[in-house]
């Protein structure tokens, strides 16, 4: 599963996205609703591109690699941020 999107059609929170063994390099956010990703375990850290371009919601991620990183924001600077977890 390379994309995984997420529509957030109300203000909400995922405590764990769990993503091993998956190959996932990209999450998609829409919708408008603020989500906060809390976790990312992906064990081989594939993820690199964050997509909240379509989301007029706040995202904030706390993802799993912490190298080249992509993302994306929505209608307004600092709509989507990523904190990386060292």
């Amino acid at each position: 599963m390379e994309t995984i999107t997420l529509n957030s059609l109300s203000d909400g929170e995922i405590d764990v996205l769990t993503t091993s063994n998956m190959n996932t390099t990209k999450l998609v956010f829409t919708g408008s609703g603020a989500l906060n990703l809390r976790t990312i375990t992906d064990t081989g850290a594939t993820i690199n591109v964050y997509d909240a371009s379509a989301s007029t919601g706040n995202i904030t991620v706390t993802g799993d690699n912490t190298t080249s990183n992509t993302i994306t924001g929505g209608a307004e600077i600092g709509r989507a941020s990523c904190r990386e977890r060292v």
